[in-house]
């Protein structure tokens, strides 16, 4: 349980941090073109694209987070219908079923990037395009980590090998 949680807690980090970074510079560089615009009647050509694919990246790195903190969309109400164990086992159950769908989505955003982006069409800063679309399979595939961790805390709850609190954590 103590890997489960480093880990979660490292992934954690990592996220939050880089979705710091992300929304300071999509807050700055909004600014800027504004008031380059107003201004100046100046603006940056690569600002707007860059804007764009920073909002996606955020989005999906937010699905992510969400999905790490629980706050996602999920089958809670049965829980609460069985004993303690019997509802660990249930939510590790779900949480293997929907690390199995994302993985499938994962699979298909792969796909996406890989086939269907030419990897010789220069994107922004003469980057491949495949660069900036890269968040949707590795941020589907963060998700299904996610869930995989959450399974195996489940599974150690049911099992009676879970030690002390959730983390602090509430939902």
């Amino acid at each position: 349980m103590k890997f489960i949680r480093g880990t979660t807690r490292f992934l954690g980090q990592l996220e939050r941090w880089t979705l710091v970074v992300l929304l300071l510079a999509l807050v700055f560089l909004s600014f800027l073109q504004v008031v380059l615009r107003n201004g100046f009647s100046f603006a940056f050509l690569w600002t707007e694209p860059l804007l764009r694919y920073i909002v996606m990246w955020v989005g999906f790195l937010g699905a992510a987070v969400a999905t790490r903190e629980e706050k996602h969309f999920a089958v809670e109400f049965l829980g609460r219908f069985f004993p303690a164990r019997a509802a660990g086992i249930l939510r590790c159950l779900i949480s293997l079923i929907a690390a199995a769908v994302v993985l499938i989505l994962a699979y298909a955003a792969l796909q996406f990037v890989t086939e269907g982006i030419d990897a010789g069409e220069p994107g922004l800063f003469h980057l491949p395009k495949r660069f900036f679309y890269a968040i949707l399979p590795g941020s589907f595939g963060l998700i299904a980590l996610h869930f995989l961790l959450r399974a195996a805390e489940h599974a150690g709850t049911a099992l009676g090998k879970h030690a002390g609190s959730d983390g602090g954590e509430t939902a």
